[in-house]
C-alpha cells in the first residue's frame, strides 16, 4: 500500500475486485466490487460506529475517515450475507477495531521513504540524457498507549503524517527560425515527403490542412 490505506486490504478478501474508473480523490474507500454487488456501496465501521457517508440519489457511499494502518488492532470483511447486526449496506461491511491501551506502556515509530535515489529514470527520459527528476515522499508517524488508572482507565494516541514532493520531465517545441518567418515546410520534411509541383507534401501528415475544412479532400485542391 504506496498510500498506507488501510481500507485497500479489502482487496485481499475472496470476491472483490477494484473498480478501475478513474476516481479522484473525493471518493475513498468503498470504491470495489464485492461478489458482483454494486461498486462503491459497501459500510465501513470503526468501532461499530459508521464512517461512511452516502449520496442521496445513487446510494454511492464514501469514507469520511479512515485511520492509520498503525492504530488498527483488527481488520475484517464482512460479505454478502452477513449478520442482522450490520445494515446500511447491500454489499458489503468492512468493520475495524482500533487499538487501546494496556497496563504497560507500549509504542511504535514507523517511516515509509521514498525519494529518487531508490528509483530508475524514465525510459525515454535516460535516452534522451535527461537526469532522474527529484522525488521526496516520507510517510511517518508513531503510536503510544498505556495506563492512566491501572486496570480502569488507559489512553492510545498515533499520529501519521505524510510529506511528498515530486518533479516531472517534460518534452516540448518551439516554432524554428524559418517558422517564424512563415515558412512550414520542414514540417514536410519531418515526415519524409518533399513538395510536388503543385506545392503539396507528398506526405499527407506533413501537409497542412485548411482548418476551416470539416473534411479534408484530396482532390479539393485547398491546403
Amino acid at each position: 500500500m504506496i498510500d498506507r490505506n488501510v481500507i485497500a486490504l479489502t482487496s485481499l478478501a475472496p470476491g472483490v475486485t477494484e473498480m478501475d474508473d478513474q476516481c479522484d480523490a473525493t471518493c475513498t474507500g468503498t470504491n470495489f466490487v464485492s461478489n458482483g454487488s454494486r461498486g462503491s456501496t459497501a459500510d465501513i465501521l470503526t468501532d461499530r460506529a459508521s464512517v461512511t457517508n452516502s449520496e442521496p440519489n445513487g446510494g454511492i457511499t464514501a469514507a469520511t475517515y479512515v485511520p492509520s494502518p498503525e492504530a488498527i488492532e483488527e481488520f475484517k470483511m464482512e460479505q454478502t450475507n452477513f449478520s442482522a447486526e450490520y445494515g446500511f449496506s447491500g454489499a458489503s461491511v468492512v468493520n475495524m477495531i482500533t487499538r487501546s491501551g494496556t497496563n504497560k506502556f507500549h509504542g511504535s515509530a514507523c517511516d515509509f521513504l521514498r525519494d529518487d535515489s531508490l528509483d530508475a529514470n524514465n525510459w525515454f527520459a535516460n535516452r534522451a540524457g535527461q537526469p532522474l527528476p527529484s522525488s521526496r515522499r516520507n510517510n511517518y508517524g508513531f503510536t503510544i498507549g498505556g495506563p492512566i488508572i491501572k486496570n480502569k482507565t488507559f489512553f492510545f494516541f498515533d499520529y501519521d503524517r505524510l510529506r511528498s514532493s515530486r518533479q516531472s520531465t517534460a518534452s516540448g517545441a518551439v516554432p524554428t527560425d524559418l517558422m517564424r518567418a512563415g515558412d512550414f515546410g520542414e514540417v514536410c520534411a519531418a515526415q519524409g515527403g518533399s513538395f510536388d509541383g503543385t506545392g503539396r507534401c507528398t506526405v499527407d501528415a506533413g501537409q497542412i490542412w485548411d482548418p476551416y475544412l470539416r473534411h479534408h479532400d484530396p482532390n479539393s485542391g485547398v491546403r
